[in-house]
This record gives C-alpha cells, sequence and structure tokens, in this order.
C-alpha cells in the first residue's frame, strides 16, 4: 500500500494492512512501533525525479504494469471544477486535467 497523505490517514493505514503487508510512504517516514505492532513492513520512499525517472514510469504504463486509479477526468477549462472536486474530498483516485 502506498502513503500519498501522511499524518493521521497513514497511522490507519496499519489497520488494514494484513500481515507481513507493506506500506511505502511518500511523505513521512511510517512509526516503526505500529509497523512492528502489526507486523508489517513500512518505508519511507523519497526519489529524485528526473527526465528518465518520468520516461521509466510511462515505459510501465505503455506496457500495462503500472495502472493508475482515475476517479475523473476534467478539460484544462473545467481546472475549477477538478479543485472543487478534490476540496470536497472523498475522492478514490486521480483527478486528471486534459490539456489540449
Amino acid at each position: 500500500m502506498v502513503d500519498c497523505a501522511g499524518g493521521p490517514s497513514q497511522a490507519k493505514l496499519f489497520e488494514v494492512l494484513k500481515k507481513g503487508g507493506k506500506l511505502l510512504s511518500i511523505t513521512m517516514p511510517p512509526s516503526a512501533e505500529l509497523a512492528q505492532q502489526f507486523e508489517v513492513e513500512a518505508r519511507f520512499v523519497s526519489s529524485n525525479l528526473s527526465h528518465k525517472n518520468l520516461a521509466f514510469g510511462l515505459q510501465l504504463v505503455e506496457q500495462g504494469k503500472l495502472k493508475p486509479a482515475i476517479s475523473q477526468k476534467f478539460t484544462l477549462n473545467e481546472a475549477a471544477k477538478a479543485q472543487d472536486a478534490v476540496s470536497a474530498g472523498g475522492v478514490n483516485g486521480k483527478i486528471v486535467i486534459l490539456v489540449g
């Protein structure tokens, strides 16, 4: 499971992981105590964004090995609506702004 929110949301993720599961956080280091308590592996993952890394990610998407969860798509003219959707909460997946 990947934590993209951190804070109290991250702590709740330990409760839904199976024993032996993995929690990767891109926001903050996970609690070692909670990881031990729930018998899971928890790590902080940071990356150095580069053209090379982004190209590799795109390649994984094109090969079907990485499938982003898309909740809604908006045109660039609908960017305010997209922001409203994010601000309202409850979005399960990514909000995509279509440019062009």
